[in-house]
């Protein structure tokens, strides 16, 4: 029994630092679109916003965003485009 927990803990932390990486990539590639939206006129960012948010409505319509997920998304999405 104490070997499956030590196991289980093990288990866990390897899996907390790989959630960790996933995390920091997650916000490098946040910084990077952030920074190349910025870069675009405001016709084209306003174009880019508008096709981002068409292709969100059209995705969230099915299966694939829950309920929690997708508000998360949205805010996030907000958060880069504008």
């Amino acid at each position: 029994m104490k070997n499956l927990i030590a196991e289980l803990l093990v288990t866990l932390a390897h899996r907390e630092e790989e959630s960790k990486k996933l995390a920091v990539q997650v916000e490098a590639l946040e910084m990077v679109v952030t920074s190349l939206v910025h870069q675009l006129s405001h016709g084209r960012r306003q174009a880019v916003a508008t096709e981002v948010e068409s292709t969100f409505a059209d995705a969230g319509c099915g299966p694939l965003i829950n309920g929690g997920d997708r508000d998360l998304l949205h805010w996030h999405l907000n958060k880069i485009l504008h």
